[in-house]
């Protein structure tokens, strides 16, 4: 059942990242998905939606199914 309201809900939302591996962030633009190497502290403060500032690791169209 989805209940919808105007009251504010408070989230939480979790990143794990073992110290070893590279943390990677994937944004998807039109039909382009980019693999951008983020810091540990991208996860803090990145706005949903926004395009990374930060080096490309990847790039791949995205074909239509």
């Amino acid at each position: 059942m989805l209940i919808k309201t105007n009251k504010s809900r408070p989230a939480f939302g979790c990143v794990c990242v073992p110290k070893a591996a590279t943390p990677l962030h994937y944004f998807k633009e039109s039909n382009q998905l980019t693999a951008y190497k983020v810091d540990r502290h991208f996860f803090n403060c990145f706005v949903p939606g926004e395009k990374p500032n930060a080096p490309i690791i990847a790039q791949t169209n995205i074909k239509k199914a």
